[in-house]
């Protein structure tokens, strides 16, 4: 028996977060639930629970209706194959469970807000959508796990936009015909087409040459997506959906795009806040950092946790987002696991507590 306290058992909210904090941990192997005793909102939750894949892999839900005049209790299967975001999700995240991806259903509000915003704005098939963020919270990785899922888009094709002149630009995303430009020596697809079918991710777009964005701008204003090739005489038409990111703020991201360009990925604009304005959600996050570095199967699969930690973790501005919490990984990996093996086990310094730094 699981005792569970609430306020009210009528009210969904109150019946949904204490499941999802005190049961759904628990069940594991093959679960069955009878949705049918208690009251509407828990048989509500359970279908919604089981709509977002939340519970184990197989978990079948069961209705049993009671005939008061044989007496008899009726026992039947819940049809209830509804396909949810939050499933498909969870779905892809327990192919790969190693993957630090963010939680769903984020304790801070901030964190919540944010991935409310791109759950609606992700849903919008066919508009361009924009992911701002400083370096570090996880914007590439958002876009994989939770903006394919929203788009229902198997294929995620990634350009770096950093590094690039104009001439590369162009022929990475657009493709060429051999011969359209010394160096040239044979066809390139490009990786629109490549992303045909599936997404177009532009990393850092603000660094795209500006030549490169102005063609960008034409395939967007066309519904078909056409575009030409360099040096070809046909265009090619795609079916992608374009995201964007930027580590600049907006005012600084509008000055350094083309102002087509801006206007056209700028409609839908999510912001993932850094960590510092998520503390709530930080020890969640160590863990699954923890998971994903860990390779040493002799180390434990729940990441250490101290009160001095988690009081360092508390005031440290973490300037790096993730990648602090990946390098305070990496120095408790070295510092704690294997030591053993050379020597005495060193104690892990106060200051590489501090957010990794050290």
């Amino acid at each position: 028996m699981v005792p569970l306290a609430v306020d009210d058992p009528t009210r969904h909210a109150s019946a949904y977060a204490a499941v999802v904090a005190e049961v759904c941990p628990r069940l594991v192997g093959e679960v069955h639930v009878n949705v049918s005793p208690g009251t509407p909102a828990m048989h509500a939750v359970w279908l919604v629970l089981h709509a977002g894949n939340a519970l184990p892999v197989g978990t079948r839900l069961w209705s049993s209706q009671r005939n008061p005049e044989t007496r008899r209790t009726r026992l039947d299967a819940v049809d209830f194959p509804v396909t949810t975001y939050l499933g498909e999700i969870r779905r892809r995240r327990r192919a790969d469970p190693d993957v630090a991806a963010y939680e769903t259903e984020a304790r801070s509000p901030a964190r919540r807000a944010a991935l409310e915003r791109l759950a609606r704005y992700a849903g919008v098939a066919g508009a361009p959508l924009l992911m701002l963020g400083e370096r570090g919270t996880g914007k590439t990785r958002l876009v994989e796990t939770h903006v394919g899922p929203l788009r229902q888009r198997e294929k995620l094709v990634t350009l770096a936009c950093g590094g690039l002149d104009s001439t590369l630009a162009e022929s990475l995303l657009f493709g060429h015909r051999r011969g359209a430009f010394t160096g040239a020596a044979t066809d390139r697809a490009g990786l629109l087409t490549e992303a045909d079918g599936g997404i177009l991710f532009l990393d850092e777009v603000q660094d795209l040459p500006s030549a490169a964005q102005r063609k960008l701008v034409r395939v967007l204003q066309d519904r078909h997506r056409r575009y030409r090739p360099l040096g070809a005489d046909r265009e090619r038409s795609v079916d992608v959906e374009l995201v964007c990111a930027s580590n600049l703020e907006l005012a600084a991201l509008r000055s350094r795009l083309d102002a087509d360009l801006f206007d056209r990925v700028s409609h839908l604009q999510v912001r993932i806040p850094p960590l510092r304005e998520c503390r709530e959600d930080l020890h969640d996050d160590w863990q699954r950092v923890w998971r994903e570095l860990r390779r040493d199967a002799a180390m434990p699969t729940t990441a250490p946790w101290t009160p001095e930690m988690e009081r360092a973790l508390a005031a440290d501005p973490l300037a790096g987002n993730l990648r602090d919490l990946q390098r305070l990984a990496l120095l408790v990996l070295a510092w704690g696991a294997g030591a053993h093996d050379r020597c005495e086990r060193p104690r892990l310094r106060r200051e590489d507590v501090a957010a990794g730094r050290g």
